[in-house]
């Protein structure tokens, strides 16, 4: 059966809520852990030549990690291959994003 776009996104969404809030090997949600590491490669990359770009693909291999270790349905390939894809869920396409204006923004999946 083949899922609308809707339902699909609706998946993706109970998935990446059940994700952050999944305890981390010390109990704490990793939400808060993944976002400091996020911010950590953020200030890192700060002032560097390139850096939005090298630290925007940092934290969405940072992100894309985070899911698939959160939840089996997340995978870093899939079939057929979506030229625009950083991840798959169930073998949906999803590419991400960041939004917003000097390293600081939205996470935004389309």
């Amino acid at each position: 059966m083949i899922m609308s776009h809707i339902d699909q996104c609706k998946l993706v969404t109970q998935a990446l809520t059940a994700g952050w809030i999944k305890p981390g090997p010390d109990g704490m949600p990793l939400a808060p852990r993944f976002a400091g590491l996020a911010a950590v490669l953020s200030h890192q990359n700060q002032g560097n030549q390139g850096a939005g770009l090298t630290g925007g693909k940092q934290q969405e291999d940072l992100f894309g990690d985070m899911l698939t270790y959160c939840d089996g349905r997340f995978s870093q390939t899939g079939s057929p291959v979506v030229q625009d894809a950083d991840y798959y869920f169930d073998g949906y396409p999803l590419s991400h994003k960041t939004i917003g204006y000097s390293g600081v923004g939205d996470l935004a999946l389309a």
